[in-house]
């Protein structure tokens, strides 16, 4: 083997190598890492007053994986259906207030979730052009106003007592 062929071989190590050690340097760092259940929530909390909804979404979905069963969770889930309405993102609040409801059928805030799902509802109908054009939704009935007004119906029943 010349010397040549040495040198190739050997910068080809460490081509190879250099390029192990630039993966190292562009793996996401988890800030959350040592954090307690009160600390992410908090931040997620901090993020969706100043209506930052993507991170609150993150911190919010890593406190449910990490602490399922705390008090911080429950709350943490009726804000991440929050969350994803106001991020235009109706259908995942409408899942996130029915997984609420599901799991959480006499919490004192479960009308907060129905009326979340009501108006996630209400408002998958509603377009951009309906807004430009100022098209008046109460004049159109469709399938899922129907299912928001029952929806935000059951809220009054609840109150009520009617079952």
């Amino acid at each position: 083997m010349n010397l040549k062929t040495l040198f190739i071989y050997i910068s080809i190590i460490f081509v190879l190598n250099g390029c192990a050690f630039l993966s190292d340097l562009t793996k996401e760092v988890d800030e959350t890492k040592d954090m307690t259940a009160s600390q992410i929530y908090n931040e997620g909390k901090a993020f969706l007053t100043v209506q930052d909804f993507p991170n609150a979404i993150k911190y919010f979905e890593i406190l449910e994986s990490r602490y399922p069963f705390g008090i911080y969770a429950t709350q943490a889930m009726l804000d991440l259906a929050y969350a994803h309405y106001e991020f235009n993102q109706k259908d995942e609040s409408i899942a996130q207030s029915n997984r609420f409801i599901r799991l959480n059928p006499n919490h004192p805030n479960v009308d907060y979730a129905y009326y979340l799902k009501g108006l996630a509802n209400f408002e998958k109908t509603v377009n951009i052009f309906s807004r430009f054009f100022g098209q008046d939704s109460s004049r159109s009935v469709s399938y899922t106003h129907l299912r928001a007004h029952e929806t935000l119906r059951y809220i009054g029943w609840r109150r009520r007592g009617v079952k």
